[in-house]
């Protein structure tokens, strides 16, 4: 039986074998000298990723594939594609000895007629291609992240899955925007600009140390070499309310020059409706708030690049983007006794005024020093953002279900706020022969004032007991190193070290307190990678993150809503800090298994107060709690010729604990959730595609939250007609209406319910035309491989 079962398991292994192909070579750059840490891809010729691998210190690769048939062989080097070729396996291939200049990249042979997969897993980041995604690149910026695979955007920012906040880069540029001021402006994006979302839950030390669990990188798409190109988009929405979007991109690429302007508008309205109930000892109290919020903005984009020289390259931004919407809102509130007997109605009737206005330059400077890639980078950014905000609204209270008022209130609360945020840093890059080192330091000042006025109509009077100015200037100092090291074929390993110096100082008159901050600390990240062979990769990283206060969140001023509540910051927040340890396995990017864990310190969040006696509610943040998180998650790929399935199952535990007096106030709520989300496209046609979404969230355990369950579910589809340059697609969100979100909270012996539903349920229609000149005169130049580049 013995014999039997070795002859079975030896011939199974042989036919294995047999049916491998082997792709082997050598790189070596002008002065042949061998090149190291090259990342060579084998991808199918639908550009579907099967294997990769990295040359060694000789510069040497070798490859097996599974199985026979055509092939797109790359290899990139620091970020560049080097070499590119289509191969055909009827047995083993070897290409010998590959000459990389650094003036010329011969891609001549490579014909890509198919996009890239809708996700990449690299080894550090996970990359979202957003073109593939009917209803991610048929809106703007903020749509597309919401579309994103792992992320959750909500009133309280951008999230990953079972971490907390996490930063935004657009092109590697950190945007130092919170709150809804970077929400607008990514609205501000279209979604056909963008290339791919990378999340990147362990960044390298090169990037900020800001945002609980990581980083999300924006990249927006490249211009080709020698040709002017023009799109047009546009899309309309129709949910409770109607809301269109209008842009335009012309796109000029001559020789050295490339130039590039946009303008972007959005017109229309948003319903969202919360719902509040309330317990208090004596009376039940139920709020309805219905918002009408106006979508009116305006955005200006102007980028050029200017090649000096075969080795550097320099450039310029400028934004500008301005909003003016009115947003009306209505709460209607019934204070009954346990005998549902109505004590007293409430209704208020308000107006949101705001006034936005936002200009970003930059500058920057990138400058190759040799042929074995050491290069210098150098960005000057300066953004500056005057933001006014008013809202005039009336309260009138009736004794029981009467007309009868008993008390009335006519105010206005007016505010604003200047912001002017200086950054500048500089970057180096410096291969050496036993590892790739990389360096850099950057500066970056804020200076943000405002002030809030609140006025009694009713009394003509400037109530200054509820008044205030507050100013707040931020400048943080930081040094970073980090090196890469590929110890074998097996083994690649990356450690890096970040210091940040922070100095804040924060004035307001309502405190009369200055209250200044100085801290140094250390960020450390690692990662290393076991590639046991060429389908399976195990990865282990760290990082060290850190969550700063939104400036918002520091300004102590009152927003108010009726005569019985109001929001306020905190101008005491402390940052908190969050230990993130990541291990992922991949097989074949088919099969994705990563299990988290993160630990949080003086972690802040909003706190809702409540006052039995005079029924006031106050909304503030606090740094109140510490938090251990484990989440465990399955990534699995279904795909054949007509249909591609990317399902990501998490499981995800939250055990919190409360620093002070909060465990006699809120009861703590830790526990067990899952997520699952499924994203599925369908080929129909060359030119007809098709998409079904589904997510789930179970009920959910968070802080001192219990939120019910909630799932959505969308479709769409996109054709294609003139050779690709229009495109027609449409989309359905929501369509069974239920991702409201339901939350219940108990605050001592007080019992309450927040319902909030967003209007999440529409249909968007969008149309995108792209037309251009490919002929345009140039001087003769070995670039060759723009066009192949961006169809990749």
């Amino acid at each position: 039986m013995k014999k039997i079962t070795s002859s079975l398991i030896l011939t199974f292994l042989t036919t294995c074998l047999m049916g491998q192909s082997i792709i082997e070579g050598k790189f070596q750059d002008s002065k042949n000298a061998p090149l190291q840490f090259v990342d060579i891809e084998i991808l199918t010729k639908d550009s579907v990723f099967v294997q990769n691998a990295i040359t060694n210190n000789n510069g040497y690769f070798n490859i097996s594939i599974p199985e026979k048939g055509e092939y797109i062989f790359l290899a990139e080097q620091f970020g560049n594609i080097i070499f590119s070729k289509n191969l055909e396996l009827t047995n083993n291939i070897n290409l010998g000895l590959i000459n990389i200049t650094s003036n010329e990249i011969d891609l001549k042979e490579v014909v890509i007629n198919s996009k890239k997969p809708l996700i990449e897993q690299k080894i550090d980041r996970m990359v979202f291609n957003v073109s593939n995604s009917i209803s991610a690149s048929n809106g703007d910026g903020l749509s597309a992240i919401k579309a994103t695979p792992g992320i959750i955007v909500s009133n309280e920012g951008i999230k990953v899955i079972g971490k907390g906040s996490i930063g935004v880069l657009i092109n590697d540029r950190y945007q130092k925007m919170s709150g809804d001021d970077l929400l607008n402006y990514l609205k501000s994006i279209p979604a056909s600009n963008i290339k791919s979302i990378e999340v990147i839950t362990s960044p390298p030390a090169k990037y900020d140390a800001e945002g609980d669990s990581g980083l999300i990188n924006i990249v927006l798409k490249e211009s080709i070499q020698n040709q002017w190109n023009n799109t047009i988009r546009s899309s309309y929405t129709q949910g409770k309310y109607a809301s269109y979007s209008i842009g335009n991109i012309f796109t000029y690429n001559k020789n050295k020059l490339n130039f590039q302007f946009g303008f972007d508008t959005e017109q229309g309205y948003v319903g969202k409706k919360d719902n509040t109930d309330i317990q208090y000892s004596d009376v039940r109290w139920k709020d309805e708030l219905v918002t009408k919020k106006q979508e009116k903005s305006y955005n200006i984009d102007l980028k050029s690049t200017y090649t000096l020289s075969k080795s550097s390259n320099i450039g310029a931004q400028y934004k500008f983007g301005y909003a003016n919407p009115n947003s009306p809102d209505k709460t209607n509130s019934i204070i009954t006794d346990y005998n549902q007997a109505i004590i007293s109605t409430i209704h208020t009737n308000g107006t949101e005024y705001k006034n936005n206005r936002f200009h970003s330059m930059g500058l920057f400077l990138d400058t190759k020093l040799d042929t074995i890639g050491r290069k210098i980078s150098i960005n000057l950014d300066y953004y500056t953002n005057d933001n006014d905000k008013n809202r005039p609204f009336s309260t009138n209270q009736f004794n029981g279900n009467t007309s009868d008022i008993t008390n009335s209130l006519n105010a206005l609360t007016n505010s604003n706020q200047k912001i002017n945020i200086y950054t500048a840093n500089i970057d180096f890059d410096h291969p050496l022969s036993w590892g790739n080192l990389s360096y850099g330091a950057k500066f970056s000042y804020v200076n943000n004032k405002s002030y809030s006025d609140y006025y009694d109509i009713d009394n003509q009077l400037h109530d200054l007991s509820k008044s205030d100015s507050f100013d707040y200037k931020e400048n943080i100092n930081a040094l970073y190193v980090s090196f890469r090291k590929p110890w074998s074929e097996k083994w690649t390993s990356q450690i890096g070290l970040r210091l940040e110096n922070t100095n804040t100082k924060g004035s307001s008159e309502s405190i009369s307190n200055i209250n200044k901050k100085e801290y140094t600390k250390l960020f450390p990240t690692f990662y290393t990678m076991y590639k046991p062979n060429k389908k399976n990769s195990l990865i282990l990283s760290y990082s060290k993150r850190i969550s700063r206060p939104a400036y918002w969140e520091l300004n102590p001023f009152r927003w108010y809503i009726d005569s019985y509540s109001y929001v306020e910051g905190n101008p005491f927040l402390q940052p908190s800090f969050t230990n993130n340890i990541d291990f992922k396995y991949n097989y074949k990017n088919k099969l994705i298994t990563t299990i988290s864990y993160s630990h949080k310190n003086d972690g802040s969040a909003q706190i809702q107060l409540l006052d039995d006696q005079t029924k006031n509610r106050i909304y503030t943040r606090d740094n109140f709690y510490k938090q251990q998180t484990l989440t465990i998650s399955e990534t699995f790929v279904l795909s054949n010729k007509f249909w591609t399935s990317y399902n990501t199952l998490t499981g995800l535990y939250s055990n919190s604990e409360y620093k002070y007096f909060l465990p006699t106030v809120y009861e703590i709520q830790n526990g067990w959730s899952l997520i699952f989300n499924s994203n599925n496209s369908f080929k129909i046609s060359k030119s007809f595609n098709g998409e079904l979404n589904f997510s789930y969230q179970s009920a959910m355990k968070y802080l001192m939250y219990y939120i019910k369950p909630q799932f959505n579910v969308g479709a769409g589809f996109s054709y294609n007609l003139l050779n690709d340059n229009l495109q027609i697609t449409a989309n359905i969100f929501d369509i069974f209406k239920k991702s409201a979100s339901d939350i219940y909270l108990q605050t001592g012996e007080i019992k309450s319910k927040v319902r909030t539903y967003q209007d999440n349920q529409n249909i968007r229609i969008g149309l995108r035309y792209n037309f251009g000149n490919k002929k345009i005169k140039t001087i003769q130049t070995k670039t060759g491989n723009k066009e192949e580049l961006e169809r990749l």
